[in-house]
C-alpha cells in the first residue's frame, strides 16, 4: 500500500542520520544536489510534523516548505556537533508551524475574555500560574518551563496541564455566574 503524502516516514536511524548531516553540510556549501537529497528524504517528515500542528494540508505545505527554505539559508551555519539535521528540520518545522497557527488566531475574538483571563490566572496557585504564563505566554516548551523553574519536565508539564483544567473551569464558572 502506497504512503499518502502527509504520512511521516521512520525516522533514519544511524549512519542515515549521518548521511543528513553530511547533505547539509554541503548544502552549507552552496551543493544543491546535497540538498535536494536532504529534501527528498526529510520531506514527508517535515510535512507530516507540520501536518500534525497544523491540521490543514494548504497550510501544512506551506510551512514546510518555508521550513526547508529557512533551513537552505542557515546551512552555512549547521554544525553536526550541536544538534543533527534531522532535529534541526524537525525543530525549524515545529517553530514556524506554531508560528503559523499563532499568527492566524483571530484577533479580536479573545478581547472581551481578557480581563476574565487575567482574574482567573490570579485565582491559580503559583506553580501552575507560572507554567502557564511561560508556556502560552512566552511559547516555552514543558522541558523549557521545567529547566526555568527547576522541576522535572514532567513536572512542568503537569503544572501547565492541570494549570489549564483549572483555567478551563474558573472561565467556564465566570461565564456561566456572567450569564
Amino acid at each position: 500500500m502506497d504512503a499518502t503524502p502527509f504520512s511521516p516516514s521512520p525516522p533514519p536511524r544511524g549512519a542515515r542520520v549521518r548521511d543528513l548531516d553530511r547533505l547539509l553540510v554541503a548544502a552549507g556549501r552552496s551543493d544543491t544536489a546535497a540538498f535536494a537529497e536532504l529534501y527528498d528524504a526529510l520531506a514527508p517528515r517535515v510535512l507530516g510534523l507540520a501536518l500534525q500542528v497544523l491540521g490543514d494540508p494548504r497550510r501544512a505545505e506551506k510551512v514546510a516548505a518555508e521550513a526547508f527554505l529557512e533551513m537552505w539559508r542557515t546551512a552555512p551555519r549547521f554544525d553536526p556537533a550541536q544538534g543533527s539535521a534531522l532535529a534541526r528540520a524537525m525543530a525549524t518545522t515545529h517553530r514556524r508551524a506554531v508560528d503559523r497557527l499563532r499568527s492566524d488566531a483571530p484577533r479580536g475574538r479573545d478581547q472581551s475574555s481578557r480581563p476574565s483571563l487575567r482574574t482567573a490566572l490570579t485565582l491559580l496557585p503559583d506553580v501552575r500560574r507560572e507554567a502557564v504564563e511561560l508556556a502560552y505566554y512566552d511559547g516555552r516548551t514543558h522541558t523549557e518551563v521545567g529547566m526555568l523553574t527547576q522541576a522535572p519536565s514532567g513536572a512542568a508539564a503537569a503544572r501547565m496541564r492541570d494549570g489549564l483544567a483549572q483555567l478551563r473551569d474558573l472561565l467556564t464558572a465566570s461565564v456561566i455566574e456572567t450569564a
